[in-house]
């Protein structure tokens, strides 16, 4: 006979909305994680070397390739270990290794999103976003300070008795207890990292003189 939690219990004891958690559109990055592999090879970062940057901004064009290849391949796993944990559960009785796998690498790509889009309102002299502007970008970047922030004893007195961890899944996004990201949402924003590390490639083609 099959296991069969209650669901309820699920909720509370395991993650917020688990055993709600039956079906994900989530979009594939497709060409993007095999580009991303070689962004960090010898000659790609010997040419951002002898590129014409000044400042620290070679500097930051290098650390730009790296968390955009970490986000790019932490996007790619976690949704293939959603994918694997929708196939392999059923609500009563889900996969709880897959799905804290899935956590952790969704918990990652946004970490490394968020240094992303840090280094690159430095390298570029501009936020992609304005301060509460409640967009997909805003959004990706408050939620890595929920993740950033889990372990701060001021936050553990605020938590609800249920909330056993900062991030968790739905069937259209992740979700934080104030904040949601659909997965198309942050689909486009990775994508849009992983667009500016392909021009990084290529500092002279792309006519690449800043400073910072």
């Amino acid at each position: 006979m099959a296991t069969r939690w209650n669901r309820s219990f699920l909720n509370r004891a395991i993650a917020p909305g688990i055993a709600d958690l039956t079906a994900c559109d989530i979009p594939d990055l497709e060409h993007w994680p095999a580009e991303a592999e070689g962004w960090l090879r010898n000659d790609v970062l010997s040419g951002v070397h002898a590129a014409a940057f000044t400042g620290h901004a070679r500097q930051h064009a290098i650390t730009l390739l790296h968390r955009a290849q970490a986000t790019v391949s932490q996007y790619h796993q976690a949704r293939r270990s959603t994918l694997d944990f929708l196939r392999l559960s059923t609500p009563h009785d889900p996969s709880t290794p897959l799905y804290y796998a899935a956590i952790t690498q969704w918990e990652s790509c946004l970490i490394n999103l968020q240094v992303f889009t840090d280094t690159a309102a430095r390298f570029h002299g501009r936020r992609s976003f304005l301060p509460n502007d409640g967009s997909a970008a805003f959004r990706a970047h408050a939620i890595g300070n929920v993740i950033r922030a889990w372990g701060s004893p001021a936050l553990r007195t605020e938590l609800h008795d249920d909330e056993v961890m900062p991030l968790w899944l739905s069937n259209t996004g992740v979700h934080t207890r104030t904040l949601r990201l659909t997965y198309l949402e942050l689909f486009r924003v990775v994508e849009d990292a992983a667009i500016v590390a392909h021009r990084i490639q290529h500092p002279h083609a792309a006519g690449s003189r800043l400073k910072a």
